[in-house]
This record gives C-alpha cells, sequence and structure tokens, in this order.
C-alpha cells in the first residue's frame, strides 16, 4: 500500500492535464483542465467536480474528486460511483461501482481526440450548407439556417466534422452534441460534392439510403 504523502492540486501536475480515453472505445472520457474533472460517457457529460492530487511514495497520483456520483443529464439519481482515478506510468485507471453489476475498472490513455472523436470540426463550411435539401420523396426533407439543421420539422443543433485520419475532402454533418444521434434513425449526412447522403438505420432490415439535393 502506498503512503500518500503530499496534497496538491490539479493544475501543480502537467502529466494529467488533457484528455485521456480507452483505445479504441466509445466509452469513457475524462477531461482535466487545471483542477477541474469532466467524465464523459459516450460523449456526454455525466460528472464535473473539482478535485486535488495525493501522491504516494511509489509516485502514484491518487486524485481526490469533490464529487465522485455518474448521473445522465436529466436523471433524478446516480447510475454509478467513482471510487478511484489513479495516475501512473503515463496511464489514468478510472474505478467506478454499480448499484447492480458491482466494481468495473478501465485503464485510459492520452489522445488528442475531441468529444466527436479523431476529427477536426469544420463550423466554417456551415454557411455553404444554407438552404432547403429535399431527397425527392415529398418526405423528407433538410432546412439549414446557421448552426440550426431542421430534420422533417425537428430543430437541432449541428456540426461539420472531417476525419482526420483521411487526405481526402471528406466531410460529415451530425448533432452538435456529442451524445446524441441525429433523428428519426439518420446516419452521420456525409457532404459529397453538391448532394448531403445519409440513410435510415432499420433494426433487422437493410438500412434505406437517401440522397438531398438543394431544392
Amino acid at each position: 500500500m502506498s503512503i500518500l504523502r503530499k496534497n496538491s492540486g490539479g493544475k501543480d501536475h502537467p502529466e494529467i492535464q488533457g484528455n485521456w480515453e480507452e483505445r479504441g472505445v466509445i466509452g469513457i472520457r475524462v477531461e482535466i483542465i487545471g483542477d477541474s474533472l469532466t467524465v464523459l460517457w459516450r460523449g456526454g457529460p455525466v460528472l464535473e467536480t473539482r478535485f486535488k492530487a495525493e501522491e504516494g511514495e511509489d509516485g502514484a497520483l491518487s486524485l481526490k474528486l469533490d464529487k465522485n456520483g455518474l448521473r445522465y443529464k436529466g436523471a433524478a439519481n446516480d447510475y454509478a460511483t467513482v471510487t478511484g482515478i489513479t495516475y501512473r506510468d503515463e496511464k489514468l485507471t478510472f474505478e467506478e461501482h454499480f448499484p447492480i453489476t458491482g466494481p468495473s475498472v478501465t485503464v485510459l490513455s492520452k489522445t488528442e481526440n475531441n468529444r466527436y472523436g479523431n476529427y477536426e470540426i469544420r463550423n466554417d463550411l456551415i454557411k455553404g450548407l444554407e438552404g432547403t435539401w429535399t431527397d425527392g420523396s415529398g418526405y423528407n426533407e433538410l432546412v439549414f439556417k446557421d448552426d440550426t439543421m431542421t430534420v422533417n420539422g425537428k430543430k437541432i443543433r449541428f456540426v461539420v466534422l472531417k476525419p482526420c485520419w483521411s487526405a481526402n475532402r471528406e466531410y460529415i454533418i451530425r448533432d452538435a452534441d456529442p451524445s446524441k444521434e441525429l433523428p428519426y434513425g439518420l446516419s452521420a449526412i456525409r457532404i459529397e460534392g453538391d448532394t448531403l447522403v445519409s440513410s435510415i438505420l432499420v433494426c433487422d432490415a437493410p438500412s434505406i439510403p437517401l440522397t438531398f439535393r438543394r431544392k
């Protein structure tokens, strides 16, 4: 067992500052700025708190949170509790406890990904989307105005993203809230020249392809 020897603020430890995720998994994300820490689950914040860092004799840092309850936005109760966050050997070990399934441990690594993943945010392209787009069926319509997209009458804020791993001019449109999918089962919308391409996801059946053109 390590012996705690020093209690300090998070801003005193540049090695833990930044964003942390599990490699190859869209799940837990931890963002640390100064003495503030945010835990996200699939892009949605479930805990925002301040913390202190306690350094042990073994060199590990134990992050002591002011609050430790994990709660979805709009929920009345916590769904889990953070029982420990430890930094050691360039890894962040995230421990939590669920009322039904019990303890869980996830090892996180430093990442350059933003909340959308490995994408560059390209909202400079929003202006070029303004107007009404239709798939010609008379049923599906997209209307863009500033950073708002209306999908068959439902308004959402949106972002334009470019995959960082692609050298091509590829862009996608998705909900500005990283924790949300587009409404009505729409997949992320791809900008392909003068068309917008998407599909409607259908359970136990092939997806329905959609191609939108400016009206």
